[in-house]
């Protein structure tokens, strides 16, 4: 039976979860979200796709998810896994972006995955563990707790950690170079054919392999990265939606409006009214 154990701190928006499970599993779908993520692996092996990137990540390892990135984690080989997951919001590691400076600090807390000694792995986890124990007690001072104990995981991230490479293997390798152009030219006409002769592959022979590294079909991929291009810009810029749409390498601005809608749930125009009301 699958075990998965939540805790979550009503106060700042940080969530944390301990999840366990017998049998593989794949993300169903990708997605990003507006929160930082922290998915530190405990046993088993998961390969994770992060925007343009591929991962097979081991015990020990920590994967970073800046808010706003696409990713999805799927199978890597047919075995359950356990893992750590964290989500918090900007306001948690404000002190010590600001200590370090926003651009040495996003330099060093970017996407990817972490490596580390054996020992500090170890530190990390039971970094983790203190964290969990704390959020179940919600007593007072739990949230300042909970904090230090994030700023020390950051700390022994930014201190002791060695950014992983990406997958080497031949056609991961292309099927990377793909996403990357892929997250560099959305605006641009890009067929599944076009994508398939840039990996060197006939279109079905690269379709499959690109659902197999990445978790999710070409199009799909194509989709995401428009649309979260198209969200930042609702939310940066008073550009017209029609604009928008077709910077973003939509063919019409209704056909954007329902894509739109069906991943986030809003119109553009809800989506920036909301945005703006936050700000």
């Amino acid at each position: 039976m699958d075990c998965i154990h939540k805790v979550e701190n009503i106060y700042g928006g940080l969530y944390l979860e301990r999840g366990k499970t017998k049998a593989a599993k794949d993300m169903p779908h990708i997605h990003s979200h507006n929160y930082h993520e922290l998915y530190f692996l405990l046993s088993g092996s998961r390969q994770y796709f992060i925007g343009h990137s591929i991962f097979n990540v081991a015990p020990g390892e920590l994967v970073i998810i800046p808010k706003n990135e696409l990713h999805r984690t799927i199978n890597y080989h047919s075995s359950g896994y356990e893992r750590y997951v964290l989500y918090f919001p900007d306001e948690y590691i404000k002190s010590i972006r600001e200590s370090m400076g926003r651009a040495a600090f996003e330099k060093v807390f970017k996407s990817g995955c972490l490596q580390f000694s054996s020992a500090q792995s170890e530190k990390i986890k039971s970094l983790f563990g203190e964290m969990q124990r704390e959020l179940a007690l919600n007593e007072p001072y739990t949230p300042l707790l909970v904090a230090g104990k994030l700023n020390e995981i950051i700390a022994c991230t930014i201190r002791h950690g060695t950014h992983k490479l990406h997958e080497a293997e031949k056609t991961s390798s292309r099927i990377q170079k793909v996403a990357q152009y892929v997250s560099e030219n959305f605006s641009e006409t890009i067929t599944l054919h076009d994508a398939a002769q840039m990996a060197f592959m006939e279109d079905s022979y690269f379709s499959r392999q690109f659902k197999k590294l990445t978790g999710f079909g070409f199009v799909e991929y194509l989709t995401q990265v428009r649309v979260k291009a198209a969200a930042q810009m609702l939310a940066d810029t008073s550009h017209p939606i029609s604009k928008i749409a077709e910077d973003c390498g939509f063919s019409g601005s209704n056909y954007f409006g329902d894509v739109f809608k069906k991943l986030y749930r809003k119109s553009p125009v809800e989506y920036r009214k909301s945005y703006q009301k936050q700000k």
